[in-house]
């Protein structure tokens, strides 16, 4: 008979560690098998993995902590879209243009995170471009939409992209997308992309200049291991499964590190208010004004247009939908208190899913950006409050 571990520690314990080592390598000998059956099981049952991806092309800003490659033509494939986004040659996307403000044009800046910047949807379906195309009204002008929009952007990145780029364009009206994880992130000093300014509130006051980004240190060993884990992920369905399992335990609600929890959790707002989540929304007022004031100052009108998330349109459960209500009331309160424009296009984006009855979808239904029919929609909320605001005296 075989001895045991036990027996044979007992008899010379020499071999312990020679028969600990057998057992492990036996364990992951095993361990390896299994996935690999699992793996070609799904190959069998599903086919290979989607050879797709969504790459960030972005690059390194001193001031905004980074922001679109210029003259890059980017393309986005995964299950749900295959589109290329070019970005020109000042790192916005869109057509090529100049600072410089060409004589009898109107202009319209739009700020705000990808939802803007639209890496779903083609170039002439993104939100910018739609607007362009449905041309409002304004004293017969030409009418130019500068696309700002950059991923993973919070309030204070769009303040400090404002006084560095944005003003020089000369805009006439200047619109800011508002997202719920702008809240946590405009009191913190990283985001998953890497580090960010940041404005620390003191004495209920916003600093005149925010923290600087801190730059980040390339390493090769790292980067070897990112490029080795996206080619895994092209072929090894086991591999995305456990990557996906691994992101949603990494930053599950655990109930005790709101870094986890508050960037995409609205339930944070139907909870009994945290100190850190009053910061997040004193220091997110204090950015909202500060962007009407500068922007105020060129001689441009401002709004906040509100982007509520797919679960506040597209059904689920009522849970979820008083905690949108009630993220979308603080903001509410803030731009009432403060005399801010807010455009709300909750209600035309659940008509439209309503009327699209599931034949086309107004948010991507596992990316949940806004689709081409989303970017429509928001297009008209903005059309709109131009050509009102316009016509006011």
């Amino acid at each position: 008979m075989t001895d045991t571990i036990y027996d044979a520690v007992c008899h010379d314990p020499s071999k312990a560690p020679a028969l600990w080592r057998q057992r492990a390598l036996l364990a992951i000998a095993a361990s390896i098998v299994g996935l690999l059956a699992v793996e070609a099981l799904a190959w069998a049952l599903i086919g290979p993995p989607h050879a797709g991806h969504h790459r960030i092309f972005c690059t390194w800003d001193e001031a905004v902590g980074w922001r679109l490659k210029p003259s890059t033509r980017a393309r986005h494939n995964t299950r749900e879209y295959d589109i290329v986004e070019n970005i020109n040659a000042l790192g916005l996307r869109g057509p090529e243009t100049t600072y410089a403000k060409p004589e009898g044009t109107r202009r319209t800046l739009l700020l705000g995170d990808s939802f803007f910047e639209g890496y779903t949807v083609a170039d002439d379906e993104v939100l910018s471009a739609v607007l362009a195309d449905l041309k409002p009204r304004i004293d017969g002008a030409k009418h130019e939409v500068i696309n700002g929009g950059v991923g993973g952007y919070s309030t204070d990145q769009e303040l400090v992209w404002l006084r560095r780029y944005g003003r020089r364009f000369k805009p006439d009206a200047t619109v800011v997308g508002f997202y719920l994880n702008d809240v946590w992130f405009n009191a913190q000093p990283r985001y998953l992309r890497g580090p960010k300014p940041f404005f620390p509130v003191r004495d209920g006051k916003l600093p005149d200049d925010p923290v600087p980004p801190e730059k980040p240190r390339p390493s090769k060993p790292i980067e070897g291991i990112h490029r080795m884990t996206a080619a895994l992920a092209e072929v090894s369905h086991v591999y995305r499964k456990l990557r996906q399992h691994w992101w949603k335990y990494r930053f599950r609600d655990d109930g005790k590190d709101p870094t986890k929890r508050v960037a995409q959790s609205p339930s944070l707002h139907t909870r009994p208010e945290s100190p850190e989540v009053a910061a997040a929304w004193r220091a997110t007022e204090l950015l909202l004004v500060a962007l009407a004031r500068e922007v105020s100052e060129t001689g441009s009108r401002f709004a906040v247009l509100y982007i509520p998330a797919r679960q506040h349109i597209e059904g689920g459960k009522n849970l979820r939908k008083k905690q949108h209500d009630a993220l979308r009331a603080k903001l509410v309160d803030i731009c009432r208190r403060n005399g801010l424009r807010l455009l709300d296009p909750t209600k035309a984006l659940a008509e439209k899913s309503r009327e699209l009855a599931g034949s086309d979808y107004v948010y991507l239904p596992r990316d949940g950006h806004w689709s081409r029919q989303g970017h429509a929609v928001a297009a008209e909320v903005i059309k709109q409050w131009l050509e009102e605001s316009a016509a006011a005296p």
